[in-house]
C-alpha cells in the first residue's frame, strides 16, 4: 500500500468533497423550480453552484446528468458539461479520468485557459512536473479567479525553492476558498521547509489536523521521536499497523539527508527518488 504521509494541498483538495443530499439537489424537486430537470443549461447552473460550494461529488453527478440529457444536441453545452465533469474529477483525485476528458476535448478542437489549467493540474498530480510547468507558463492570473490556479502556481514555486512567491500564491488561494484548511497547511509546510517551525506550528494550530501533517512537520524539524509518537497514534487509529509506521519512519529519517530541492519534492509527492 502507499506510504501514509502528508502532501501539499494541490493533491488533497478532495478532502472538502461531500455529498449533501438534503441541500442543492433538493432544488430539483422543490415547488420553486419547475421542469429544471428538462433544461440542460439550468442543470449546469446548479452544478456550477454546487461546485463553488465545494461539493465535488454532487457537482460531478449534476454535470454528468446535464451531459447525458444534452446528448450532443448543443455542442456548447456539451463542452461545458464535460469541462465541469473534468474539474470535479480533479478535486476528487480522479486525475487520469479528468485527463481523458481534456484529451477528448482537445481532439474535438476545443481549447481554453480553463482546459489548460485542468491539464496542468492533472499532469502535476500524476508527477509530470515538467509538463505542468509548460502549460502553466503561458497562463496569466488575469484569466482566473480560481484557488486552484494559485495553489498550483504556489507549489511550482515551492519546487523551485521560491518560498516567498509560493506563500503569496497560497494566500491568494486562501482568500478565494470557503474551507481554508489546505492553504493553511501549504503555508505551514512552506515555513517548515525553510526552518521556521514557530510559524509553521502556529499555522497548524489553527487547522483541524488528524495527526499526519503534524508528524511530518516534526520530522522536518528533526524531532523523530515526536513524529513517531504522532504518526503511530494516527495510523493505529485508522486501522494500520507496525509496518506502516516503519514505512513512515524510514521516509522521515531520509528527509534530513536530502538536498533542499529533493526534500521539497519528497514532501509534495510523498516519495523519495531512488
Amino acid at each position: 500500500m502507499p506510504r501514509i504521509i502528508s502532501i501539499l494541498a494541490i493533491l488533497v483538495l478532495s478532502a472538502c468533497s461531500t455529498v449533501n443530499t438534503n441541500s442543492q439537489f433538493d432544488v430539483l424537486n422543490s415547488g420553486n423550480v419547475t421542469q429544471v430537470e428538462n433544461k440542460v443549461e439550468s442543470l449546469l447552473n446548479v452544478a456550477d453552484d454546487i461546485y463553488e460550494n465545494e461539493d465535488y461529488v454532487g457537482s460531478y453527478m449534476m454535470y454528468s446528468s446535464a451531459w447525458e440529457q444534452n446528448n450532443g444536441a448543443d455542442p456548447a453545452l456539451d463542452i461545458r458539461a464535460k469541462m465541469g465533469r473534468a474539474k470535479a474529477q480533479l478535486r476528487l483525485g480522479q486525475h487520469q479520468f479528468a485527463m481523458e476528458i481534456y484529451t477528448d476535448l482537445l481532439a474535438d478542437g476545443h481549447s481554453s485557459a480553463q482546459l489548460q489549467l485542468g491539464m496542468a493540474e492533472a499532469y502535476f498530480a500524476m508527477g509530470k512536473v515538467a509538463e505542468a510547468q509548460v502549460l502553466m507558463a503561458s497562463l496569466s492570473a488575469d484569466e482566473f479567479s480560481s484557488p486552484h490556479f494559485y495553489t498550483l502556481t504556489g507549489v511550482l514555486h515551492e519546487l523551485k525553492l521560491e518560498h516567498l512567491e509560493a506563500r503569496v500564491n497560497y494566500e491568494k488561494a486562501m482568500s478565494l476558498q470557503l474551507d481554508k484548511t489546505n492553504s493553511l497547511l501549504n503555508l505551514a509546510f512552506s515555513f517548515a521547509l525553510t526552518g521556521d517551525f514557530v510559524t509553521s506550528f502556529s499555522l497548524l494550530d489553527i487547522t483541524v489536523d488528524d495527526g499526519k501533517n503534524t508528524a511530518l512537520i516534526h520530522a522536518l524539524k528533526g524531532d523523530l521521536p515526536k513524529a513517531e509518537e504522532i504518526i503511530t497514534r494516527y495510523l493505529f487509529r485508522n486501522g494500520f499497523g507496525a509496518s506502516e509506521v516503519e514505512q513512515n519512519m524510514a521516509f522521515y529519517t531520509k528527509l534530513a539527508e536530502l538536498t533542499p530541492t529533493d526534500r521539497v519534492r519528497a514532501v509534495i509527492f510523498g516519495v523519495i527518488a531512488e
